[in-house]
């Protein structure tokens, strides 16, 4: 799987695979302190999208925007979300979540965004 790190600021990269078939499920999350800031304050993640591959992407409210990627397994695509944190209106980091799972299992990996807490 491709993963673009997040622009600008300190990030951490933390991956996850299916112990028992290490290809079957891949998730991603790469969390930025400093990242999400923007000199009107106003959210952007769409700044955050990787820089290739990018099927679709859909604004699902002002700070969080999900995405389809292509993968580079043939079958494969990577679903994710990237979220714009904040304290009230202020901007306090970014977080991207990125799984990738066979296109048949889009369901799977949109349950498994929906559940991450961005609050």
């Amino acid at each position: 799987m491709e993963h673009d790190e997040i622009p600008g600021g300190s990030s951490e990269i933390v991956s996850f695979d299916d112990p028992e078939s290490p290809a079957n499920l891949v998730v991603t999350i790469n969390a930025c302190a400093l990242c999400g800031s923007t000199p009107s304050g106003h959210p952007q993640p769409a700044n955050y999208l990787p820089s290739s591959g990018v099927i679709s992407s859909q604004l699902l409210d002002a700070y969080r925007l999900g995405y389809e990627q292509r993968s580079t397994t043939p079958s494969y695509v990577t679903n994710g979300l990237i979220v714009d944190l904040h304290i009230g209106t202020e901007p306090n980091g970014t977080i991207t979540a990125a799984i990738t799972l066979p296109v048949t299992q889009h369901e799977l990996a949109t349950t498994i965004l929906d559940s991450l807490q961005t609050t």
